[in-house]
């Protein structure tokens, strides 16, 4: 995209995304685009706290929910690439506790990682522990203390059955493998190289200033009430990371290719694994 292309849909963008805050009753939200090597542009609209009025920007931070999956596959793969694992190994070999699940519609053996890295184990969505409902998150000890009430509901390769669970798992596999708990690993091998210094785990007192203050949404309310803030624990390789757009704008740009010889100096991914993470492992029906 040239700076002439980009300066004609700036005004596009912005138009759309103060649409979507009022057709939504948003209270702000941040939006960036990724241009090569970076962060091209950013726009802040609305407030990401309502109280102060303080205005959403490219350092502003927010729970980035599921995007975690994908430097928790980052870690799975530097850990294949390091000889630890294979993508077709049943993750009982690394899990052993996983040999009581319940194989109430396939084998115990057929979870390999590949098929939890690309949601087809049939493995069930979440842990039995309590969850989303009360907002309160089982520790990893409980979600393997409930293994043998966890089942597989589906037959492996059928469908793409969606599974928090299922990285939640991977992340006990990096625990497993390194020593080292999942977010830790991530911040060390992956976090700190990259220079992602306004992505989390956990926040500090200097990120939580910076923080969107989160909301509950309502129809009948002219300012909604705030969330509760819940931390995802066992769940965490699933859904705990927390960054901001100048930061994804990076690991966005990371993943637009390494160098033939690496990835610079960072040494996060082999370009040949970069290239095969990004690459469709499954076609459905439809061919999507």
């Amino acid at each position: 995209m040239s700076d002439q292309v980009l300066d004609k849909v700036i005004p596009d963008i912005e138009r759309m995304a103060e649409a979507k805050v009022a057709e939504h009753r948003l209270p702000g939200m941040a939006v960036g685009i990724v241009r090569g090597d970076g962060l091209a542009w950013w726009g802040g609209f609305g407030r990401s706290d309502l109280e102060s009025g303080a205005k959403p920007d490219q350092h502003s931070i927010a729970r980035v929910a599921s995007v975690t999956k994908t430097f928790t596959t980052t870690a799975i793969m530097q850990l294949r690439d390091a000889g630890k694992l294979g993508l077709e190994d049943p993750l009982v070999q690394h899990i052993a506790e996983f040999s009581g699940v319940r194989a109430e519609a396939d084998r115990v053996e057929g979870v390999t990682l590949r098929r939890l890295l690309t949601h087809r184990s049939g493995l069930v969505t979440e842990s039995p522990v309590h969850g989303w409902a009360a907002l309160r998150f089982p520790s990893r000890e409980e979600i393997l203390a409930a293994l043998p009430d966890t089942g597989i509901v589906i037959p492996q390769d059928s469908a793409w059955k969606y599974s928090n669970l299922g990285f939640a798992l991977l992340g006990e596999v990096v625990y497993r493998l390194t020593g080292q708990p999942c977010p830790e690993y991530v911040r060390e091998h992956i976090l700190d190289p990259l220079g992602l210094t306004s992505t989390a785990f956990d926040l500090t007192e200097e990120m939580k200033g910076r923080a969107f203050v989160g909301y509950n949404p309502t129809s009948f309310q002219d300012r909604p009430d705030k969330a509760p803030y819940a931390h995802l624990n066992g769940l965490s390789p699933a859904g705990q990371l927390h960054s901001t757009v100048h930061d994804l704008a990076e690991w966005v740009s990371f993943q637009f290719g390494p160098s033939d010889d690496g990835d610079g100096e960072s040494g996060v991914l082999d370009a040949r694994t970069l290239a095969e993470i990004q690459r469709p492992q499954y076609v459905e029906p439809d061919w999507s």
